[in-house]
């Protein structure tokens, strides 16, 4: 649980203290405050350092159990420089280093410029410990197809970014380094940018020592880093028209993040948290706020612990995952439905995930989890969404326990073994092979058809046109449960329309609102 939000301190503001975190040999310098294991961190733009969010200092030491950290990335400020090569993952391993010398727990990550395509990488090493994050005029780079490696054919979006970088990875450039930057750092000032700003811009930035910001924005347009990934940890992302971004930023920024605020600017520079930080102040309370509803817990119920996720505020929705899978598979979608106001359970099912392995799974005994899970946290008839297995144990949960589930959706779930394609040649490996949890989907689930036509809520049955449940058993489920849709996802696969997609969020936000299972009810 993300604290942080519950209470301001009365009286003087804590001061800053001036520390170092080891990292590689090297030191990475940061400034904190405030106690206790949530923390709001600070990341900077390339060039800069942590005085970049000195309008930040005062605003946030008066909150009580909230431990601030304002980082100097390596290579900048007061950190040392100790890398060859500097990529994301390189300045990510400084912020972990940082929060595990702080004994971080959960953190909320504000980043401005290149410091929130690190925060990404943050986020992407630690999606369960991250409640939440702050983009200001992130740096992103956008490739019609991330699995590809060759990036000459890739077209880098926006073009404007590309073109700005390019004197740093052009070999031939003959402009010294504190050229470059002290150019860069004009073309960030808007029109009504103070003055002030601007010189602290021209201060700080052309002292960057030329192999830092070489590497640095060379690295950034690697593929490897930009593979579509969708964070549903409560987003607010403020941007200013003065950056360069293309027309469609909004919406490629809601292609990054499932549970986003947008807010874009006219007139201010890119440099917001110091132009306008009344405006990032406020938005970074509100996350705040929403950051406190977001937790990864344990329960124990039927004599096994299971490790779920929770976030948002609003009528109950749980989520189920597939076979071996973890509660992570559901991520976007998780995101998707808090933003629109539900309270959204993600749980590892027994023996997956973070939770102890087992010797022998049976569906039944994972839908009695889930129906205890419900009881323990007072769940009265939520929406259900299971995935895969998760549709079995959904479905499963109804035939057992009916007057359980309020309204439910599945997807890709079968009612007997052989409803898989190539049942008989994944019957033989599986067979031969040592995974329990596999094994049961050889002789499981055993479903009828009588129990199908006992299921009285409405369901909505969905698969993709590619996956890898034969489309006729899904009609047949379909075909057997009274009050059901059909929904074939055309062009998904199996998983395909829920990692890293919106397209079974919105699915899910049309059925439960069609069924009159809406948020602010």
């Amino acid at each position: 649980m993300f604290y942080a939000s519950s209470s301001k301190k009365n009286g003087a503001i804590a001061s800053l203290q001036s520390k170092f975190a080891p990292c590689f040999g090297s030191k990475v310098h940061y400034k904190t405050s405030g106690r206790g294991s949530d923390a709001l961190v600070f990341v900077h733009d390339v060039g800069c350092d942590i005085n970049v969010w000195r309008a930040q200092y005062d605003a946030f030491c008066a909150y009580d159990n909230l431990k601030l950290v304002f980082i100097d990335l390596p290579g900048h400020g007061r950190s040392s420089k100790p890398w060859d090569n500097y990529d994301l993952q390189c300045y990510a391993t400084a912020i972990e280093a940082v929060l595990i010398k702080e004994n971080v727990d959960k953190v909320v990550l504000v980043g401005h410029g290149f410091g929130s395509a690190v925060c990404r990488q943050v986020a992407s090493n630690n999606i369960d410990d991250v409640a939440g994050f702050c983009d200001i005029n992130g740096v992103y780079c956008y490739f019609n197809d991330p699995e590809r490696d060759d990036i000459e054919d890739l077209e880098v979006q926006p073009e404007v970014f590309e073109e700005a970088i390019g004197p740093f990875i052009d070999e031939s450039c003959e402009d010294s380094v504190a050229a470059i930057m002290q150019n860069f750092a004009w073309a960030l000032s808007g029109p009504n940018t103070p003055k002030w700003i601007t010189d602290y811009s021209l201060k700080v930035m052309p002292k960057i020592r030329r192999h830092v910001a070489d590497s640095t924005l060379g690295n950034l347009i690697d593929p490897k880093w930009w593979n579509g990934r969708i964070f549903s940890a409560p987003t607010e992302a403020i941007c200013t028209r003065n950056s360069g971004f293309a027309d469609d930023n909004e919406e490629k920024m809601y292609s990054l993040y499932a549970n986003l605020n947008y807010t874009e600017l006219e007139d201010c520079g890119h440099f917001i948290q110091l132009e306008q930080p009344e405006v990032v102040n406020e938005k970074i309370n509100a996350l705040l706020g929403k950051a406190a509803c977001y937790s990864v817990s344990t329960i124990k119920v039927n004599g096994v612990n299971l490790l779920y996720q929770k976030q948002g505020e609003g009528r109950p929705v749980l989520l189920i995952h597939g076979n071996g899978g973890s509660h992570k598979d559901m991520s976007t979608v998780a995101g998707q439905l808090a933003h629109e106001g539900y309270t959204v359970y993600a749980a590892d099912s027994r023996g997956q995930g973070a939770n102890k392995p087992l010797r022998k799974y049976h569906y039944k005994d994972m839908a009695e989890d889930m129906v205890k899970f419900c009881k323990k946290l007072g769940l009265e008839r939520p929406a259900v969404f299971g995935w895969s297995d998760g549709g079995i144990v959904a479905l499963l949960m109804e035939i057992m326990h009916p007057g359980t589930v309020g309204v439910m959706a599945v997807s890709g779930a079968n009612v007997a073994p052989d409803g898989v394609k190539n049942y008989d040649e994944i019957r033989e490996t599986t067979l031969n092979g040592d995974s329990a949890i596999a094994k049961m989907m050889i002789f499981e689930p055993n479903i009828t058809e009588e129990q199908l036509n006992g299921i009285s809520v409405p369901v909505l049955v969905c698969a993709g046109s590619n996956d890898l449940i034969q489309e006729e058993h899904t009609r047949y489920i379909a075909d057997c449960i009274p009050n059901a849709e059909l929904c074939i996802v055309d062009g998904e696969d199996h998983g395909s329309h829920i990692y890293n997609k919106l397209i079974m969020g919105d699915i899910l936000l049309d059925y439960f609102s069609e069924k009159g299972y809406t948020s602010g009810d």
